[in-house]
């Protein structure tokens, strides 16, 4: 889990069911800064509940979730380059 708490809360299955049905899921990085807005947005559509503005399928989703990573690799080697060269000067 990004937050360490459930995306929706209640007491039994049907106040559960229903507020997947009807409560607005808090963005990931409400509970966790950490949470950057790139995966915000990806654990958004992923619960969105239009399937017409969801992932279409699960392939979609990985490429996706791939390209995040992708990105966040590119970023991380970038910056360990970075200082490598700042502590060669």
């Amino acid at each position: 889990m990004l937050t360490g708490k459930p995306a929706v809360k209640g007491q039994d299955i049907h106040q559960i069911l229903n507020a997947i049905t009807q409560s607005e899921i808090t963005a990931p990085s409400k509970e966790n800064p950490a949470v950057d807005e790139a995966l915000d947005a990806l654990i958004l559509k992923s619960l969105e509940k239009d399937p017409q503005r969801r992932f279409a399928n699960a392939s979609a989703m990985l490429k996706a979730f791939d390209d995040y990573l992708s990105v966040i690799d590119e970023t991380r080697h970038s910056h360990s380059s970075d200082a490598t060269a700042n502590f060669q000067l």
